[in-house]
This record gives structure tokens, sequence and C-alpha cells, in this order.
């Protein structure tokens, strides 16, 4: 898959579409903060750097002897041992996933290995796709077995109420189509982007009930839950008499891929008024390695973007979201210019060594 392509599309929609369709401000700690467009500016400025060095490193990454000879890892499977990891990957990790979402498995020390398991449902999703679109004779029953799990693995990512969980699996299934068949699948991108649209302003009042209600939710009521919420959500986004109401809908929902106004804020009061990290945030990168199991009170990766959240006051102490302000505004954040250059550069520098063992022909 052209994973690093779609890793660069991501950043340059991230940093440069909210330009267009989001104000030049910021809500910090629920009260609307204008920025300059000479900051904004600037950001986009610095975003380009970072996205180039990006690139260019991944080129220059590509001709290094010792990324081009790296020995390429591959698991073969014959016809009999994929399709048993098809039926193990896809029970078994749908059910896992479910247990986690309803509260009965307790991940704990052993986080990493169970969520490697529940994520290979999205393997074979992935595999599945590529049997389906990948050029050979079209078989029904694959197709049915296809759309059957993303339909699956989308209700039961909604009923964690994280969107990403139910999105992903229609992410990876319009990914491999673009790149199997070679053409862009706008149809079905336009319905994820409405489905986006309905769904995001839904999950809060789901959040509201599951979360942080008294009443303990069984997976149906949950379905049925999102069923209700998504109806009203629908009416208020397609059928608000009001055409303002529908824009600020719009604009509130693809406010959370808004990185560049996020950016534009940080480098305007660093290092003036919050002084450079000088790498404290990336200290997570010493531990990472060492498994819970060996040492289970280990920090939480989480713990720096909690940390840059609260110093810049995009939330209170306590508060249990996440903000999140983007690689490369925490870069500028962590060593200024320099720091953008050398974060995103590593950057390239791992994806085209990962690829160079990673990638090869679809057969």
């Amino acid at each position: 898959m052209p994973i690093f392509e779609l890793i660069v599309l991501s950043y340059a929609a991230q940093f440069s579409v909210p330009v267009y369709t989001q104000p030049n401000l910021l809500v910090i700690l629920n009260r609307p903060t204008p920025l300059a467009w000479d900051d904004v500016f600037a950001a986009l400025l610095y975003a380009e750097l970072g996205i180039v060095s990006l690139m260019i490193a991944y080129s220059i990454a590509a001709r290094l002897p010792f990324v081009r000879h790296a020995p390429k890892l591959d698991l073969p499977l014959n016809s009999e041992h994929r399709s048993t990891y098809l039926v193990l990957a896809l029970l078994g990790g749908g059910f896992i996933t479910l247990l986690q979402t309803m509260g009965i498995l307790n991940i704990g020390s052993l986080g990493s290995i169970i969520a490697l398991l529940s994520r290979q449902m999205n393997v074979a999703l992935i595999l599945l796709a590529y049997d389906v679109y990948g050029g050979g004779e079209r078989r029904p029953g694959l197709l049915f077995l296809l759309y059957g799990t993303v339909v699956a693995s989308f209700i039961v990512g909604l009923t964690t109420g994280l969107l990403e969980n139910a999105l992903i699996p229609l992410a990876l299934l319009l990914a491999v189509r673009w790149h199997a068949t070679r053409r862009f699948p706008w149809v079905l991108v336009s319905l994820g982007i409405l489905l986006y649209l309905i769904l995001n302003p839904a999950k809060f009042s789901y959040r509201e009930e599951v979360w942080y209600g008294d009443r303990n939710y069984g997976f149906g009521e949950r379905v049925d839950l999102w069923g209700n919420l998504v109806a009203e959500s629908a009416t208020n986004l397609l059928g608000a008499d009001d055409r303002s109401k529908t824009e600020q809908n719009i604009t509130e929902s693809l406010a959370r891929f808004d990185l560049i106004h996020k950016f534009a804020y940080v480098q305007k009061i660093t290092p003036e008024i919050k002084p450079y990290y000088l790498g404290q945030t990336y200290t997570y990168f010493l531990y990472a390695w060492v498994p819970r199991i060996v040492w289970p009170d280990k920090p939480l990766a989480s713990e720096a973007n909690e940390a840059i959240d609260i110093d810049y006051r995009l939330k209170l102490p306590g508060q249990s979201s996440t903000i999140g302000i983007g690689q490369l505004p925490e870069a500028y954040a962590n060593f200024g210019v320099v720091g953008i250059v050398l974060v995103m550069g590593l950057q390239g520098l791992i994806f085209c060594a990962a690829g160079q063992q990673l990638k090869r022909p679809v057969q």
C-alpha cells in the first residue's frame, strides 16, 4: 500500500484545508482566541518546510546502501494457511475488540499483546480487500465477507465511543480500493465525509450517556443509542431550516482536523512566553520498548500530550480529553524551526527504511 504517500497527503490536508474551512481563531478554555493572519501564514510556511523535509529525507534514505539492501520482511502464506489466518483474525480479533469494548477484558500489563491480537482484524480486512479488488475474478462470497467485516468492525468501533475505531476499517477499504484499481473512489469518500459529519456531533451525547452516565449499557443498547443519536444528528445537519446552522455544524465537525491554527498559536507564544521543551516531550522513546509486564507502572505515552495541552492552556488539569497539537507543532515547541527539520527528516528516514523492508509487489 502507498502508506508514505497517504501520510504526506494527511499532513498536507490537516495543515492547509482548515485555512479555508475554519475561522482564524482557536478555542482556548472555551473562549475563542483570535489569531492574526501573519501567524497563520508563518505556520503554513513552517508546515511546508516540515513536509518537504519529510519527503527529502525519504528520497535520500532510499539511496542509502544500508536501506536499499536491508533484508525483506515477509510472511509467505499458502492458500490453506492464509484461509486459517483470515478466519482466526476476523473472529478472534473481533471477539477481543468486543470484550474490550464492553469492559470484560482488562488489558492491564498485557495491553500491547492484546492490542496486537485485536488489530489482526484490520490486517485480515486488507487481505480480503486485495482479494476482491486485486484484478482477479470477483467472487460474491468474498465480496460479502469483506463488506460484512467492514460493517461489523464499524458497529463494534462505534460502541467504543471513539470514531477512529469505527472509521479506520472504512479508510483501509478505501485505500486498498484506490491502490488496487488505480481509481479514486470519489463517491465512497464523499459518503464517508457525510457519515463523519453526522457521527461527530452525536459522539458527545453518546459519551455523556455511556462513559459518564450511571447506567451500564449492554452491546445492543449501545447500538440502539447510536441509532437514535445518528437520526437526530442527521436531522440537525441535513434538515436544518437555517442554512447558517448547517454551516456551523459542518465547521465544528471539521475543526477536529484543524492543526494549522494550533500550530499558529504554538509558534506565536514559543519561546517568548512558553520556553522550548528541548526534547522533554520525546523522553518516552527512551523507555517505550520496556514491556509493562516488566515495568507495570511505566509512564503512559499520552503524558507528553497531556503536559503540552495543559502548558499551552488548551485544557485544564484533570480534564479527561486529549487535544493533541500534532507532530509539527510539537517539534517546534521542543526545538523551534530546527526541530521541524530534524523531527520530520527523522520520520522520513524511518518511513523509508520500514517501507524498503515491508514493501513488495502485490501478487
